[in-house]
């Protein structure tokens, strides 16, 4: 968080407000852990590669949306879903109404790292939910 801060990401200043609020929690990794991480690291970013660690760790199902680290956490039998998943969770358990979920999934999709086809296959499973 301090290092995307004096990067200038605003999502550094999103995840310190979860993190003060009490809905995100900050953990060290162990030495195996971090081990497993430098070796995950060949085949995928750090960050990927210590969070797939982590949820190892902490046998918990693991956020992530980088399509190489979602196979290498596969392989590892991790339980994952994606930032679109948690969206549509969140309609799923009505805490976002149709119209809410489908403003975030194309908000979402407007940072350019999902394909439109992807967007539109969430809006439509969305819809059908309806």
């Amino acid at each position: 968080i301090e290092a995307g801060k004096s990067e200038g990401y605003s999502d550094a200043l999103a995840l310190e407000r979860l993190e003060v609020e009490g809905w995100l929690k900050i953990s060290e990794l162990s030495t195996a852990s971090r081990r497993l991480a430098e070796s995950i690291s060949r085949g995928v970013g750090i960050g990927e590669a210590e969070a797939i660690a982590l949820a190892l760790e902490k046998k918990e199902r693991l956020l992530i949306d980088d399509l190489k680290g979602r196979r290498i956490a596969d392989l590892y039998r991790l339980e994952t879903t994606t930032t679109l998943g948690i969206i549509l969770e969140l309609l799923v358990g009505r805490a976002l109404s149709l119209k809410d979920y489908e403003r975030n999934v194309k908000l979402y999709g407007s940072q350019g790292w999902i394909s439109g086809e992807v967007i539109q296959e969430f809006i439509e499973e969305g819809r059908s939910l309806e």
